[in-house]
């Protein structure tokens, strides 16, 4: 029986002088960091569920799941920053299996958040 392939997303705190999440997040703008992905390989970055129906049947416009962002952050709750703990492994989670890279990660200028 061969291993499923398992994806992988190396990543970092953000959060911090002069970076955006700042003005998005105010326990961000306080001090406070949250992990997000840097790369990414063996999934997608986004989880797209545009087009499908929610529990009461509405179609879903704009809802698509950072899903590299999402497990970042995630494993640094089980990783602590104090315990040194270099890697965190997700388990049960159903990702879907791609060719993702971190520029896919990356907001459009013109779909920006902030001027």
């Amino acid at each position: 029986e061969g291993r499923r392939p398992r994806g992988t997303a190396p990543a970092d705190g953000c959060g911090g002088r002069g970076d955006h999440l700042r003005q998005l997040r105010p326990s961000v703008a306080h001090g406070a960091q949250v992990n997000v992905a840097i790369d990414l390989s063996g999934t997608e970055a986004i989880q797209d569920y545009r087009g499908q129906r929610d529990t009461e049947g509405g179609e879903l416009q704009v809802t698509a799941l950072a899903i590299a962002d999402e497990l970042a952050s995630a494993a640094e709750l089980v990783q602590n920053k104090l315990d040194t703990v270099p890697v965190a492994i997700v388990r049960g989670y159903r990702y879907p299996m791609g060719e993702g890279n971190a520029r896919d990660m990356v907001r459009a200028v013109d779909r920006g958040l902030f001027i």
